[in-house]
């Protein structure tokens, strides 16, 4: 189940990635041609936070997110380990407020919709 979630995952954000180009070069071409698509600047908008959001459950699962670890390199062993504890906690707590929170936001957020298409605002 895990593997298949983890596919679903990188098949999401390959997905997502594919869109936001699609929908930036859409939005290139068609000003070019001076008859721009309102709706192309939103819709990218809103497809880059969820690549983020992907971006972030793959980064996390490969343990691969950007870090500066000059100060941490140079502090004795068990202290560098306390700040990876202390690190990983804090995301742990965020990932928490996330789950907390975000259901209330998409419950208040169905019945908005996007400006320039009619999509529920609970997507983003």
């Amino acid at each position: 189940m895990l593997a298949y979630a983890r596919r679903l995952v990188d098949a999401s954000a390959v997905a997502t990635l594919l869109a936001l180009l699609t929908c930036v070069v859409l939005g290139v071409v068609t000003r070019a041609l001076n008859s721009p698509l309102a709706w192309t600047d939103e819709m990218a908008q809103y497809l880059l936070v969820w690549m983020g959001c992907l971006g972030w459950m793959i980064a996390s699962r490969r343990r691969s997110h950007i870090r500066i670890n000059v100060f941490i390199d140079k502090l004795p062993r068990k202290a560098r380990l306390a700040t990876e504890v202390l690190i990983q906690g804090i995301v742990i707590l965020l990932a928490l407020a996330l789950l907390r929170y975000v259901p209330s936001v998409i419950q208040r957020n169905l019945d908005v919709e996007w400006i320039s298409l009619p999509i529920s605002a609970a997507f983003l």
